[in-house]
């Protein structure tokens, strides 16, 4: 036995398998009425496929013939779950809902990581981004000031502000490349950081 993904050409088969499984192995269980009601032969091709193609959904197959089928959505929700009527007790629903519930786990994982990794990346950016920034921020304004003011000692004082205007402290902790999340602030008071005559709070 092999497990394989969905054909579209698959589907009329997965169809007639379908009733005739409903209509044999149900018969038991079920009055006819019931049954007609559960599966009356005339499945909508056209939306069973469109769904069969939306979720997971894996075909298990023999020496070229289909011994059951099921499929699951993004959720975990099992949609389906047939096995032919001839081919019961073979533990092939066993062997279609773990592959199933593997696929599931795998792509949750997945999704997991990649939060994961976004985090991380947000990290790195946030740091980098401070990190050029800030004294980016700082040189154009000082330098800025320091070119229009004509005093040496005005523009010692503008200069002295680029070189400390790069660093960020907090209780006299240089906080400068300290990580996001470790930055126990939400505003930075920078004079002329941004602006050469506006303070920033």
């Amino acid at each position: 036995m092999e497990l394989r993904l969905y054909r579209s050409e698959d589907c009329p088969t997965l169809a007639q398998l379908f009733y005739d499984t409903v209509h044999t192995v149900n018969a038991r269980d079920y009055t006819p009425e019931q049954l007609d009601a559960w599966a009356d032969g005339h499945v909508d091709l056209d939306a069973w496929n469109t769904s069969f193609l939306a979720h997971h959904t894996l075909v298990a197959e023999e020496s070229g013939e289909i011994l059951g089928f099921a499929d699951m959505d993004g959720g975990g929700y099992l949609d389906r779950l047939y096995v032919h009527k001839d081919h019961q007790g073979r533990g092939v629903a066993t062997a279609l809902c773990s592959a199933l519930e593997d696929h599931l786990w795998a792509a949750r994982q997945s999704a997991a990581d990649a939060r994961r990794a976004q985090r991380e990346l947000q990290y790195a950016i946030a740091a980098v981004s401070h990190d050029i920034r800030t004294p980016l921020n700082a040189i154009l304004g000082m330098s800025e000031l320091g070119l229009r003011e004509e005093s040496s000692q005005e523009k010692d004082n503008c200069f002295r502000d680029i070189r400390g205007s790069g660093r960020v402290l907090l209780e006299g902790r240089d906080m400068t490349r300290a990580e996001p999340n470790k930055r126990d602030v939400n505003t930075v008071f920078q004079k002329y950081a941004l602006f050469p005559h506006l303070n920033v709070f």
